[in-house]
């Protein structure tokens, strides 16, 4: 951060579980004064990795970025408020994580299928 770069960071951790806010992206935005911008993702296939079910889109699939406001931290603050704003965090990111989902929903929907559509010859 040093050289005017933010990091990303997966905020429910190398070990889960998924979707639970870990504090340490709070705890990197109130000492940077950095906000943290939450964001999820959705994607048309793509392989689960089971241990901890993080996905990887395969190729050519198609992907939905929701991205939600800035949020920023007051440099000092107690422990509830920080919890508070952990549970808030979790709960944008599962909305985020549905609007990723109900964007490429929406799209499919509006696609056409295998053999239908423009047939240019």
């Amino acid at each position: 951060m040093r050289d005017n770069v933010s990091p990303v960071i997966t905020p429910d951790g190398p070990r889960g579980p998924r979707f639970r806010f870990k504090p340490g992206a709070l705890l990197l935005a109130q000492m940077s004064g950095r906000p943290i911008l939450p964001m999820s993702y959705a994607a048309s296939r793509a392989w689960l990795i089971k241990w901890d079910r993080f996905v990887i889109p395969v190729p050519f699939a198609r992907i939905a970025i929701a991205i939600g406001p800035p949020c920023y931290l007051p440099r000092v603050t107690d422990a509830a408020t920080l919890e508070g704003l952990q549970r808030q965090m979790e709960e944008e990111l599962k909305r985020l994580y549905g609007v990723a989902r109900g964007t490429l929903e929406r799209n499919d929907r509006g696609r056409p299928g295998p053999g239908e559509g423009d047939a240019r010859r």
